[in-house]
């Protein structure tokens, strides 16, 4: 139903749009710029905001929010791109981009919380043989215990008539006996996929580092995943530097001294280099400990600069020089990682790719405080190592923009 409903979903967005900017040129007038292009805005600004996370609408508790966000960014976007250019010329119309902006609102909170509606009626069912099964968000689970090394299909059939699951869900190490003979001609994954396949991470109590070498670590990929990032960053550098300028004067002022923290990290294989951020705490004290709730390191300013996260924006210098990635897991320094790699296993993996200002880990589970957060964070640094591709890091940093605008994680 889910992926139903996806499609459901797009299909009513791109119909949706075209006919709201027809309805709003009888309205009052509007430049003829190009439905399609406007179209291809608003989409890209929907899935910026996940309004295309299925679970993520079927929870709804930002709904309201993020549709609201979206509106209004893809508007600015609009004005920005076609109408600008042409402001001078031609008067456009206020109502006409005001109409639209509100019919697009309530058409997206009316659809979404339709969509809600029909996922939460129809919920995933897993059957689980021999094994225990977790899964995060809402679903339905039935296990079945299973003493023996192999799992015999057909015994389970009135069960699988009963239950009516989506998946069957087995031991990592089960012998599939049967199979070609399962009812209803259900989908079989191991336990081990659970976690990857529902929670967008690696299992680590089932993992093999050779996992992880695949397409991932290509050539092709590599170089046009360089390329790009670092057009990316050069425009990024010049376009942000008026805001890097006065978070540097609010520093100053608040702590006199040198407005930039530079600091060992590791890189790529291990290798050092210098990160480059706005500086945000004062400047004695212990820097190289784990940042805490109401850290009394971080002065007034700090506290503004880190929730807008204007910090990181110097570490398009380290893209632009080759020493990080804009997608990619967060560097550590030298003392941190050498204590994290000796208490969590596979640890050093997260750093076989370049180090990402912002990485998978950091949009789906925040900042470190225990060793188990540093093992949560683990599982999905090395599932994005493991299923990196052009499109992924581009969820990545459309969900970034998202994560600034409201502000979450920052500490």
């Amino acid at each position: 139903m889910s992926a139903v409903a996806g499609v459901i979903l797009f299909f009513l967005d791109v119909s949706f749009l075209f006919v709201s900017v027809h309805l709003v040129s009888f309205v009052s007038f509007l430049m003829p710029i190009g439905q399609f292009a406007i179209v291809i805005v608003n989409l890209i600004s929907f899935y910026a905001f996940r309004l295309y996370d299925l679970q993520r609408i079927k929870r709804t508790q930002n709904l309201l929010s993020n549709a609201l966000l979206s509106v209004v960014v893809s508007g600015v976007l609009v004005v920005l791109i076609f109408f600008l250019p042409r402001l001078v010329l031609e008067q456009i119309s206020r109502r006409a981009l005001l109409y639209e902006s509100v019919l697009i609102l309530v058409y997206l909170y009316l659809s979404r919380r339709l969509a809600s509606s029909l996922i939460r009626r129809s919920p995933i069912r897993f059957l689980a043989v021999g094994c225990d099964a977790y899964f995060d968000g809402d679903c339905s689970v039935k296990t079945v215990p299973n003493s023996d090394d192999t799992v015999d299909f057909v015994s389970l059939d009135q069960e699988i008539q009963d239950f009516k699951p989506d998946f069957v869900v087995v031991p990592v190490d089960s012998k599939l006996v049967n199979v070609n003979i399962l009812p209803l001609d259900l989908p079989v994954i191991s336990s081990k996929q659970v976690p990857e396949i529902f929670s967008l991470r690696l299992d680590l109590a089932h993992f093999r580092p050779e996992e992880l070498y695949s397409n991932a670590f290509s050539s092709w990929y590599a170089s046009v995943k360089n390329v790009i990032e670092w057009i990316v960053a050069l425009v990024l550098s010049v376009l942000s530097s008026p805001l890097v300028l006065i978070s540097a004067i609010a520093v100053v002022i608040n702590d006199p001294g040198n407005p930039f923290f530079v600091q060992e990290r590791l890189g790529k294989n291990g290798k050092p280099f210098k990160i480059v951020k706005i500086r945000t705490m004062r400047k004695e004290g212990d820097h190289t400990s784990w940042t805490k709730d109401k850290d009394d390191r971080i002065f007034a300013a700090g506290k503004v600069i880190r929730k807008l996260r204007f910090d990181e924006l110097p570490q398009f210098w380290n893209v632009l020089r080759g020493d990080m990635a804009i997608v990619g897991p967060r560097p550590e320094t030298p003392v941190i990682a050498e204590g994290l790699a000796e208490e969590v296993p596979f640890y050093s993996l997260r750093m076989k790719v370049k180090p990402g200002i912002r990485g998978w880990a950091q949009l789906n589970w925040g900042y470190d405080r225990t060793i188990e957060d540093v093992k949560m964070k683990l599982s999905y640094d090395l599932f994005y190592i493991k299923n990196r591709s052009i499109m992924f890091e581009q969820r990545i940093k459309f969900q970034t923009i998202e994560t600034m605008l409201l502000g979450k994680g920052a500490r």
